[in-house]
């Protein structure tokens, strides 16, 4: 999603007609890419607000299915992880989402989940077990995506998930 903030800049408060602003940004933005310094001499500051999504699964094919999936629909920035290093990727970075697979879910791994959802991440739990269709017992409000992925089952939790999630 792009931002704009047209209001902190001298072009805007100039007495430029507002039609003769929107056709000159709009026409420049259908000519990718465009930076916030391209956009200097319409008199726009663009901040670029994207989705942070984590992809937490054991297999590496199943993990860029949702990957492409996801960065198509949401336009968000996806980041793949192995089980093996979350824990780097958690210090490292921040994340809107964070899809993980059930089966990697422990009883430490669900305290750090907790926390996170505490500062407000969200998550959605992947499952090729039907029984986790309605949910993981113990896991009450993480919904579940059972796999292979419904593609649009897929986008409209993550979507779901990423409005309901505390921006600070």
């Amino acid at each position: 999603m792009i931002c704009f903030e047209p209001w902190r800049t001298h072009f805007w408060q100039r007495g430029t007609r507002i039609e003769q602003k929107l056709i000159a940004t709009m026409s420049f933005l259908n000519d990718p890419p465009f930076h916030e310094c391209s956009m200097a001499f319409l008199g726009f500051t663009i901040r670029e607000i994207r989705v942070r999504l984590l992809v937490i699964d054991s297999h590496y094919l199943v993990a860029m299915e949702a990957e492409q999936v996801l960065g198509e629909a949401l336009g968000c920035l996806v980041t793949i992880a192995m089980p093996r290093d979350v824990d780097t990727l958690l210090m490292e970075g921040a994340f809107d989402v964070m899809l993980i697979d059930i089966d990697f879910v422990t009883e430490a791994l669900w305290g750090r989940i907790q926390r996170l959802r505490q500062a407000g991440a969200g998550f959605v739990f992947t499952s090729v077990d039907s029984r986790h269709r309605s949910g993981v017992p113990g896991f009450q409000g993480i919904p579940v995506v059972l796999k292979p992925f419904d593609d649009e089952r897929l986008v409209e939790v993550v979507r779901n998930v990423n409005g309901a999630v505390k921006r600070f």
